[in-house]
């Protein structure tokens, strides 16, 4: 929704038009629309100590200057969702004095939105703040069920754990000294449902806090180790602490990536290193992105997997490490059985992505050894297929996953059922085994119509 100023003079009656608007949303951005400050100033009069749109349900707003006051005007009982945007925090070179007033200002608007919009159940905060005491004022806020912020502390996450209602906290890091997280005892989110943070704290303490007696949902967008048998240690941390986990993303990354560039000792199979996550028997969903690490996963790393999690609907094993073709021999690869292990074992799963398959079909024999399950996995991914006959493969993978949803490709290379790598290759193959597929079974239901009717 925009807004546009009368040049009539008659100031009121825009004014009663404008409050009476029912417009769920409205979004401000002063770097693409300019208005001077004084303009709020004057709406502000204009409403007489009332909201200037008092049924907005979604507000997003970019402070300006810290001397900005114009979301005074627009703050109403009435908002649900809010975001709080600082795009000069992100600035560098900001000098102290400068990024203290900022501070100041962010905490003054949160106070203010405290006590105006106490309705508020979802708030982003985007700025590059320093851990304060910004979430005292948050605290405030009963309603808040989704809260989306940057750095925060050991106290912002007390100030933050009195809120009855949260569910979804989205954290950039925390921030502080690493303490003895056992004497927090005040620090219990008693709702929280989902947890964000894309950076893992250095010390596994931290998920000692009873932060998540109740989390179902954990994504870490970034957990650095030095050393992939860390992990385990991590994993067996998060099992513990976080015993109602349903859906667990994470993505690793290694502090030193040269170094472990080649095999070597550090190497683990992906369930030695996740093996405490075997004690999540609620897992629904996982995934793993591991970038730059000796991480494998081998046929027996899926057979264990099979055995604990039997809900799974998702399962990404992405970015794996893949060798050079001359150390092709000296990485696991997954098999045909595999596959038929997750069809078999997983019946509800819709989404499949894995790092390294190879499948070796000599001849099409092997095809009718495995039966037809009409398996409703919907996607599949394989970053890289080792395979010698591309059709062969196809009919296989078709006839584990009849419902899979293969993006058409176009062009000569589709024609010819190319593609740039293997799995193209495998794709493009499969989408005309479906094609045809379909239309034997549509030509099947055709002549049974045609001869029961005669």
């Amino acid at each position: 929704m925009g807004l546009f100023f009368p040049t009539n003079g008659n100031d009121s009656a825009y004014m009663r038009f404008v409050q009476s608007l029912n417009d769920a949303g409205f979004y401000w951005s002063p770097e693409s629309r300019s208005i001077a400050p004084s303009t709020w100033v004057y709406l502000g009069v204009l409403c007489g100590g009332t909201p200037l749109l008092p049924h907005v349900r979604r507000l997003s707003w970019t402070i300006e200057s810290p001397q900005s006051t114009s979301i005074l005007s627009l703050l109403s009982p009435s908002i649900e969702s809010l975001t709080i945007s600082s795009s000069s925090l992100r600035r560098s070179g900001l000098s102290d004095d400068s990024r203290r007033e900022w501070q100041s200002c962010i905490r003054s608007t949160l106070h203010l939105i405290s006590s105006n919009a106490i309705h508020i159940s979802q708030l982003t905060l985007n700025s590059n703040m320093e851990p304060s005491s910004l979430c005292l004022s948050v605290s405030k806020l009963q309603s808040l069920r989704v809260f989306t912020v940057g750095k925060v502390d050991i106290a912002d996450l007390h100030a933050l754990s009195q809120l009855p209602n949260l569910a979804e906290l989205h954290l950039t890091s925390i921030q502080g000294p690493i303490q003895d997280f056992s004497t927090q005892t005040a620090i219990e989110f008693s709702s929280l449902r989902t947890l964000h943070i894309a950076r893992h704290p250095a010390d596994n303490r931290f998920c000692s806090l009873p932060i998540g007696p109740v989390l179902q949902r954990l994504r870490l967008y970034g957990y650095f180790t030095a050393d992939i048998r860390n992990l385990r240690d991590s994993c067996a941390v998060w099992a513990r602490c976080f015993p109602s986990m349903e859906d667990l993303q994470l993505r690793i990354r290694a502090l030193d990536a040269a170094r472990q560039a080649v095999p070597g000792p550090e190497s683990q199979s992906a369930s030695s290193a996740l093996g405490p996550l075997f004690r999540l028997h609620n897992l629904q969903s996982l995934g793993v992105i591991a970038l730059c690490l000796l991480l494998t996963v081998s046929d027996t790393d899926i057979r264990m997997a099979t055995s604990v999690w039997p809900n799974l609907t998702e399962l990404s094993f992405c970015d794996f490490w893949t060798p050079s073709q001359s150390e092709e021999g000296t990485a696991p690869y997954l098999t045909p059985s595999s596959l038929v292990l997750l069809e078999t074992s997983f019946p509800r799963l819709q989404i499949l992505k894995l790092a390294r398959v190879k499948i070796d079909l000599r001849n099409t024999s092997i095809l009718s050894e495995y039966p037809t399950l009409n398996h409703s996995l919907s996607t599949l991914s394989i970053e890289d297929m080792f395979s010698e006959d591309c059709s062969l493969t196809a009919l296989f993978i078709d006839r584990r996953f009849l419902h899979l949803q293969i993006a058409q490709a176009t062009g000569a290379d589709a024609d010819a059922g190319r593609g740039e790598t293997t799995w193209d290759n495998v794709q493009c193959q499969l989408h005309m085994v479906q094609v045809a597929r379909w239309q034997h079974a549509e030509r099947t239901a055709t002549m049974r119509d045609a001869s029961s009717s005669a």
